[in-house]
């Protein structure tokens, strides 16, 4: 077999610790998938930008040219939404950002090798009674007989799904296992005709890319009380409803920096000049009253929950 070629990874050591990871077990898997790249990383802003490019562009193809890849993911999925003793699987499978959604393996599509999803890197059918006291991943040959489920153990959560039938399948999980105090975030793409028919009711509001990395940051340190202020006046489900197409049309788009009751934020960014693609995040004072009154046109799986 020929050596893989070596890539430098997406994920970062530290990403992995705050997924549950020791800092050991870390350090191993980070080596294990990527070499430390020649020359030092760009500034932080820089690299940001320049990981989140190259990663979009990726899943850009993954999603319209790989259905194999589709399928894969829609069964793995169905079986954690009505598994629930998968519950510690799905924190891997499900807790990544954009980000970190892919890793270094010379496996996963010939078109594109260096890409694989990070869930992939741990043993799936173990990994939900493998989790110590301390919630690390270390001690695989002592597993735990329970563990609590990722809505139950954090009271925010967010997540980024690049398509509809996935976000269904996310959002059966997030309503079977999230707890009272639990706020879940669900992101899905929107097709560019939606997009204006929710743009034409005065659902936006501008984010900064710096506010857009704090309000992920609080999402996923569950902070039900956040500096910002984001959780403060809302309930146990948020959705997060939005778009992220390379539209040309975008380019002649303005941004009414205004909410609406449903609407918490909207986000947008740019390249080379020109506006690349939109976010709204939409929620309601109560989460039952929220998936009752606006999933069932936008998210239907919501109905049968």
């Amino acid at each position: 077999m020929v050596p893989p070629t070596r890539r430098y990874s997406l994920i970062q050591k530290y990403w992995l610790v705050n997924m549950g990871f020791s800092k050991e077990k870390a350090e191993q898997l980070w080596n294990s998938w990527c070499e430390i790249p020649d020359k030092p990383p760009m500034p932080a802003d820089g690299l940001e930008t320049k990981e989140m490019q190259k990663l979009s562009s990726t899943v850009a193809i993954l999603s319209t040219l790989d259905q194999g890849y589709h399928g894969m993911y829609y069964k793995w999925l169905q079986r954690r939404v009505f598994e629930p003793e998968r519950a510690m699987s799905t924190r891997l499978f499900l807790k990544p950002k954009e980000g970190t959604k892919f890793c270094d393996d010379y496996e996963f599509r010939p078109k594109h090798p260096g890409y694989i999803p990070l869930y992939m890197v741990v043993d799936e059918d173990r990994i939900h009674h493998v989790f110590d006291e301390q919630g690390n991943l270390d001690n695989l040959d002592q597993p735990r007989t329970t563990g609590a489920s990722d809505f139950s153990s954090s009271p925010g959560c967010f997540y980024f799904i690049h398509q509809l039938k996935l976000a269904e399948l996310h959002a059966r999980y997030a309503k079977r296992r999230a707890g009272g105090a639990s706020v879940a975030i669900l992101c899905v793409f929107v097709s560019f005709q939606e997009y204006w028919r929710l743009k034409a009711s005065g659902k936006a509001l501008s984010l900064s890319g710096l506010d857009w990395l704090r309000f992920v940051w609080e999402c996923r340190k569950g902070l039900s009380s956040s500096p910002s202020g984001l959780f403060d006046k809302y309930g146990k489900a948020t959705l997060l409803y939005g778009n992220i197409p390379l539209y040309r049309e975008y380019r002649r788009t303005r941004i009414k920096n205004e909410t609406t009751s449903d609407v918490i934020r909207k986000l947008t960014w740019s390249h080379g000049g020109i506006e690349r693609g939109r976010q709204c995040m939409f929620s309601a004072s109560a989460g039952e009253r929220f998936l009752r009154e606006h999933a069932k046109f936008r998210i239907l799986a919501y109905q049968d929950l």
